[in-house]
């Protein structure tokens, strides 16, 4: 059996709007021919029948067309552009004025600006929840603020730093300074020897023993200051005559 009329449904018409008009604004593409058009019925809050914003479309085809023409300034309530024209001829029915007195009586309804305050809003709020304590940029710079690094080429140069061997005048110098201190040395030890001498105890004896222990004296002197001279010729580098001579000398006296 073949079907001759399909029906479609189009919702959001105004209900002020007639069945003819709509008939009129409407247009179907490939030459599709509209066979009617019906606004449905829904029921109230008090269980009524009342109009509603869905019509009914039949089409003279085999099958429903994937979509129609709709002039929405004349049918969609939901266009911006129908409700500003509608409430502007509302406007000039109640004034009894010319449409460009409407216009600048014309409000625009709060419905139409919420939803972009909504919006507004709802990136504001999202700007502020925002939180950067926990982000990457922040892990970077904690990790440049914590962690130095010293630089090692100085520390190297140091280690690899070549001697430089020493002049001769540097050597003379250091010779200089070392017999300085063997003199320094020498000096210090002779003042020793010479208090060590001065603090010998000395005791009350007859006239006997004070004979004896003059020569004593006077031998302990000598014998000291014969290995004074013999410590200085020996540091001082002198010939072997003279270390002879000293040896028999101290061969003498020890005899």
């Amino acid at each position: 059996m073949e079907v001759n009329v399909l029906h479609g449904i189009i919702r959001n018409v105004d209900i002020e709007l007639s069945e003819n008009q709509a008939l009129e604004a409407i247009k179907c593409p490939d030459n599709i021919q509209i066979m009617s058009i019906k606004r449905l019925k829904r029921r109230s809050e008090v269980g009524e029948w009342i109009p509603s914003e869905v019509m009914r479309i039949g089409f003279k085809c085999s099958y429903l067309p994937a979509y129609i023409y709709i002039d929405n300034l004349s049918v969609k309530n939901l266009c911006c552009v129908y409700l500003r024209e509608k409430r502007l001829r509302e406007l000039m029915a109640e004034f009894n004025c010319s449409y460009k007195n409407a216009c600048n009586m014309y409000v625009r309804p709060h419905s139409i600006s919420e939803p972009r305050q909504k919006i507004e809003i709802h990136k504001k709020e999202e700007n502020l929840d925002i939180n950067t304590s926990n982000s990457f940029m922040n892990l970077l710079s904690d990790e440049n603020t914590t962690h130095k690094y010293t630089p090692l080429l100085p520390e190297f140069s140091q280690l690899f730093t070549p001697k430089r061997p020493k002049s001769q005048k540097n050597i003379n110098n250091d010779n200089s300074n070392t017999y300085d201190t063997t003199s320094s040395t020498m000096n210090r030890s002779e003042r020793d020897r010479c208090n060590q001498l001065d603090n010998i105890p000395q005791r009350s004896t007859d006239n006997a023993n004070a004979h004896s222990n003059v020569y004593n004296k006077g031998k302990a002197h000598f014998s000291e200051l014969i290995t004074r001279l013999k410590e200085i010729l020996f540091i001082k580098n002198l010939t072997i005559i003279a270390k002879d001579f000293i040896i028999l000398l101290n061969a003498v006296l020890s005899g």
